[in-house]
């Protein structure tokens, strides 16, 4: 009985261990919201994301997003919180004073080279 409870508690942990490293596993795809620091846009499809590590990740959207390669564009997100990864389907709403927001849906987010 003890042994079976040691075996139970041991593939627990090992769970719960593989739970808590999966950023890890991500490496440097990974550009979560709390370590995210500023952007800037590339073109009208393409901005570079950089965390507070000073890496940068190349974000690419769906369809060319309006007001992203204005000067004074707000990116809004709802979606994206905490500790999660920005990930292919999240969206941000772009904005610039004078603008309507424009609805930009993420295709892929890949570590700069």
């Amino acid at each position: 009985m003890e042994n079976a409870m040691g075996k139970n508690n041991l593939i627990s942990l090992l769970i719960i261990g593989a739970l808590f490293a999966e950023p890890a596993f991500a490496g440097d795809a990974c550009l979560q919201h709390n370590r995210a620091k500023s952007w800037r846009a590339v073109d009208d499809q393409t901005m570079v994301y950089s965390d507070r590590q000073f890496r940068d990740f190349t974000v690419t959207f769906r369809r060319p997003c309006r007001n992203l390669t204005l000067g004074n564009a707000v990116l809004i997100n709802r979606h994206w919180r905490g500790l999660m990864c920005l990930a292919p389907g999240h969206s941000f709403h772009v904005t610039a004073p004078g603008r309507s927001a424009a609805t930009c849906v993420v295709d892929s987010v890949q570590p700069a080279m």
